[in-house]
Formats: C-alpha cells, sequence, structure tokens
C-alpha cells in the first residue's frame, strides 16, 4: 500500500481548493491527503514553514505574494519537497520559468483529471511532468536553457511537440554540463 503524501493546496479560488481536495483525497490510487489550504501566498508561505508536508500545489495567480516568488521561496527553504504548479497559464515562458525555479510538475486548470494520476508517479519516481497542453518552445541562449528529466503526456506529444526523454541523473547532469559549454576536460 503507497503511503499517504500530505499535501498544501493554494488557490484564490475556494471551489477549485474544495474540488481539488474532494478529488486527491477520493480518487483511489492517488494517496494524498489534503492537510492544509491556503487561499493567498502569504498563507500558503506561513503554512508551508509552520509544519511539514509532503507536496505542495500552487496556483500562480495568488494575491499577497506571487505563486512565482512563493515557489522560489518554498524551494529555497525546502529543496526536496515536490511542488506542482497548477495554473490556467500556458504561456512556455512561464512553464519554463516554474521548472527552473524549481517546480517538479506543470499542470493546465483544463487538464483531465487522469493527468493527476500520472503527474503523481512520476513525481514518486523523482521525475518532472509536463501536463497535456503545454508546449514549450526551444530556448535560444545557453544560459537560460533547462535540460531537466521530463516525462510528458502521451496526449501532448505531437510531431512538432518535444518527445519523451527518460534519463538517468547522472545522464541529466552530463546533459545540463553539456549545455552550459562545458568540456569534459
Amino acid at each position: 500500500v503507497m503511503k499517504k503524501m500530505t499535501a498544501l493546496i493554494a488557490d484564490d479560488q475556494p471551489i477549485v481548493l474544495e474540488g481539488l481536495q474532494s478529488f486527491l483525497e477520493k480518487s483511489p490510487g492517488l494517496a494524498v491527503e489534503v492537510t492544509a489550504t491556503a487561499s493567498n501566498g502569504k498563507e500558503l508561505l506561513e503554512l508551508a514553514f509552520s509544519r511539514p508536508f509532503d507536496l505542495v500545489i500552487l496556483e500562480l495567480n495568488l494575491s499577497g505574494v506571487d505563486g512565482m516568488t512563493a515557489l522560489k521561496k518554498i524551494r529555497s527553504r525546502f529543496p526536496g519537497l515536490p511542488i506542482i504548479i497548477f495554473s490556467r497559464y500556458d504561456d512556455p515562458k512561464i512553464v519554463w520559468s516554474t521548472i527552473r525555479d524549481g517546480a517538479n510538475a506543470y499542470l493546465l486548470k483544463n487538464s483531465p483529471l487522469e493527468e493527476w494520476r500520472h503527474a503523481l508517479d512520476a513525481i514518486r519516481q523523482g521525475q518532472t511532468f509536463l501536463g497535456c497542453g503545454i508546449r514549450l518552445e526551444p530556448i535560444k541562449r545557453p544560459e537560460t536553457a533547462l535540460v531537466k528529466k521530463a516525462v510528458y503526456s502521451g496526449e501532448a506529444v505531437e510531431d512538432n511537440a518535444p518527445g519523451i526523454y527518460l534519463l538517468t541523473r547522472r545522464e541529466s547532469e552530463i546533459l545540463a554540463l553539456i549545455a552550459q559549454a562545458l568540456s569534459n576536460k
């Protein structure tokens, strides 16, 4: 039996908070227990720093402290804590920024519910998950290039979209160094 992950969810819309909490807790096989919810960024940070969680799910559009700032602060304090971004924003620059700043998964609010199972499975395996509907454009400058192990939803992969890349941790490290134009010397 899979250990339940305790989760903190942040969204500025009460109906979204309640609906997501209900879905995560009642869906068989997800093994998530929502132990706290926040309706703004300030409350999110207070809760995140007050007690341990196994998972944080947050919307980017939060009042008080925005989701991007909250992501950076939580990531700096808890480097290994899985963080899922759950947002309506599908702009590739925003998605890249959240992954670069430490998000482990990015799901769109209009994603099929099954995406949550894939995202949680990927996170439990130490992978990054990008949900369906997310289109990443290549980053032009090497200094902003991001090389990270990622799992893409099968539905998201089109002929012109990124494929599935499953790399070992060491392969990812080496690829990141190559992207920085470093040699093997």
